[in-house]
Parts: C-alpha cells; sequence; structure tokens
C-alpha cells in the first residue's frame, strides 16, 4: 500500500511508508507539482521524509528530477535534495547536475528560490559549466568555472562569481565577475578581467 499526500498543487508518493518521532520516512518516493506559475517539477528517489513542523521534504539515495521552467526543460541529478513547497526552494548540499539540450553545470551545492526582481533563481557553488555551440555547422564548447554561478532561468544569464573562468574558443578569461549570456553565447561584462589567447 502507498502513501499519498496533497499540498497544494502537489503530490507526493511512497511505498512502504513508516512514521518515526513525527517524521514520515518514504521508499520509492514520486514528487510532482502541477503548473503553479507556468514552472511544474517531477522527481523521484529512492528514499525520503517529511518533516510536517517545518514543511520540509528530503530526498536521498538516486534522485533524478525534470524541470519545466519558462517553457524549457531541465534534467537534476543529485543524491540529497530538500524541497519546501511553501517557500518554494530546493536545496542541495551534495554533488548536483543540472542539464538541458545545450548546456549543463555540475557543482557541490544548490539553492533554487524565487525573487521578486529576477523570478527563478539557481545559485550554484564551486561549480563548472559547459555549453555546446554550432558554429558554422561545427560544434564547439564554452566552458567555464567559478567559486559561485548563479543563473537565472527566465534571462538565460549566467553570473560567475569568485576566481571566475570562462574558455571560449582559443581566450581564455579570468575574472572576479563574468557576466554570460547563453542565447547570445557572449560575455555581457566582467570585473578585473585578463584575458589570455591560446591561439
Amino acid at each position: 500500500m502507498g502513501l499519498f499526500i496533497f499540498i497544494s498543487s502537489t503530490s507526493l508518493s511512497s511505498t512502504s511508508p513508516s512514521i518515526q518521532d513525527e517524521t514520515i520516512h518514504l521508499s520509492n518516493v514520486i514528487y510532482q507539482t502541477f503548473q503553479i506559475n507556468g514552472k511544474e517539477i517531477f522527481l523521484k528517489s529512492k528514499q525520503g521524509s517529511v518533516n510536517p513542523d517545518i514543511q520540509d521534504i528530503k530526498f536521498t539515495r538516486g534522485i533524478e528530477a525534470k524541470f519545466t521552467l519558462e517553457n524549457n526543460a531541465y534534467e537534476l541529478e543529485a543524491n540529497t535534495l530538500t524541497i519546501n513547497p511553501i517557500k518554494q526552494s530546493i536545496i542541495s548540499k551534495e554533488e548536483i547536475k543540472l542539464k538541458t539540450s545545450d548546456f549543463e553545470i555540475v557543482s557541490l551545492g544548490l539553492n533554487i528560490y524565487e525573487t521578486s526582481k529576477d523570478g527563478m533563481k539557481m545559485l550554484f557553488e564551486k561549480a563548472r559549466f559547459g555549453k555546446i555551440k554550432k558554429q558554422n555547422s561545427k560544434p564547439s564548447m564554452t566552458k567555464g568555472k567559478a567559486n559561485n554561478i548563479e543563473f537565472f532561468p527566465e534571462k538565460n544569464l549566467i553570473l560567475m562569481k569568485g576566481k571566475a573562468e570562462l574558455y571560449q574558443d582559443n581566450m581564455k578569461i579570468s575574472s572576479d565577475e563574468i557576466h554570460y549570456d547563453l542565447n547570445q553565447d557572449k560575455i555581457l561584462k566582467s570585473f578585473n578581467a585578463k584575458i589570455i589567447n591560446n591561439s
């Protein structure tokens, strides 16, 4: 018999739920939201738990998630993830990978939340990313890394902060901060930048 819980426009299901110390422990978890403001999440994991007091749902082991934000599809892989449906936040303190059709970000931590100014914001710690671009029918790769990478899905904008490095064609740009437009595949601005041409 499974457990099925409704949390506003969200469903959570599991096999073999158990309750210990007011925490509900779950196995083979499926979590799904239903088009809240154009955003949708489908997530599954091998284990999880719900803390009703602080509204947190924790997922562990073999997490696979699919997001739809602004009609763009994202895939997420992780070993731990915490979702708070009330705050609409998603947090991980371990290695995590976010993928789309043409770029990916790998990091050692993730915090996703809403801001009134910029909409959805994804903050990655100790992160690196790669973007595939097609130039004259030949694919090439733009790569980057930084202490922190902020990704704004609605703007398709990446902010790289702290020991930021961007490798583009035959150039390496080192900077305190780099603003990179994914749509245009170009740097919008950088601070204290050093450019090395490897050609």
